[in-house]
């Protein structure tokens, strides 16, 4: 309820606008980063119901357009992609705050990036898998393995357009196999790639030779889609464009506007109770009538 929610801290330390907010695992306290326009990073506490500074970015030449933490497997990490093309890291590694550059990059700005939930071990390594867009039209993939410390670009989905948002569907199960990736293309699109996490194993095994084999799937809109959600419970895709939010019901390919779908069952609702109304009889019309008429209204007593 919208209504009822309250300000209850406001964190001043932006010099411009703030494009992207995230919360860290809980397991690590309350900390929560911020980016802005201004092209800095800032990660914040919570201490004593008190928000503070813990550490400030600044390796950013231009605006910061997103953020995503890693998955608490890998520590207090964070991913943050900006307009001058670059993937920045901040780790935290027992003692301070360690600022980095990743090779991933975006020619002409990195608009969007998602860690996927879950790590992967394969021979005796703890993977991660990463996610970002550009303004380049592409959006790629990327491994981040924990025992080398480095990140490598395994897969490239390019179209004709900027990649708005990214984002991966949540493993529903422990056993669960199959990873699906979307893009969200200023065209009017949206890019799935689907596949298994085998084809990570054999890219590991292989030593980069084996290129990953995945079904792609593409979505048209009306709208440009600005901003991509998966359920958290479902193979359920949540879209937000310029005047609609949709939901994507990806394995039955079936697209829905929620506002539309919304307001077309009120309007059913009423007519349904409109028709369900018992008629009137006619003599109790004539009553009715008889009531409402002047006539019937009783003189004022002086």
């Amino acid at each position: 309820d919208t209504k009822s929610m309250e300000c209850v801290h406001e964190l001043r330390a932006h010099e411009s606008h703030v494009w992207a907010t995230s919360w860290a695992d809980p397991s690590f306290g309350t900390i929560l980063a911020s980016a802005s326009f201004d092209s800095k990073v800032i990660i914040w506490g919570k201490h004593e119901n008190q928000f503070r500074i813990l550490h400030k970015s600044e390796v950013h030449k231009n605006s910061v357009n997103a953020l995503s933490w890693a998955p608490k497997t890998f520590g207090p990490r964070l991913l943050c992609g900006s307009s001058d093309g670059t993937v920045s890291e901040t780790l935290y590694d027992g003692r301070s705050w360690i600022d980095s550059v990743t090779p991933a990059k975006h020619a002409s700005g990195c608009l969007s990036l998602q860690w996927y939930s879950s790590a992967l071990h394969i021979e005796n390594d703890t993977l991660g898998i990463l996610g970002t867009g550009g303004c380049d039209g592409k959006a790629r993939l990327w491994i981040y393995s924990l025992k080398g410390a480095t990140y490598s670009n395994i897969m490239t989905l390019t179209s004709h357009n900027w990649v708005r948002d990214v984002g991966f569907k949540l493993p529903t199960s422990v056993r669960n196999t199959t990873i699906i990736f979307a893009a969200a293309i200023q065209d009017k699109k949206v890019m799935f790639a689907e596949f298994e996490k085998d084809e990570i194993a054999r890219y590991i095994e292989s030593k980069g030779e084996h290129q990953i084999v995945f079904e792609k799937h593409i979505l048209t809109l009306e709208e440009t889609p600005w901003k991509l959600s998966w359920s958290e419970h479902q193979s359920m895709l949540y879209i937000a464009t310029e005047s609609a939010t949709l939901s994507y019901d990806y394995p039955n390919r079936e697209l829905k506007n929620l506002e539309k779908d919304s307001k077309d069952e009120k309007e059913t609702k009423e007519e349904t109770k409109e028709d369900e109304k018992p008629e009137e009889h006619e003599d109790e019309k004539e009553k009715s009538d008889d009531a409402s008429s002047p006539t019937s209204v009783p003189e004022e007593v002086p």
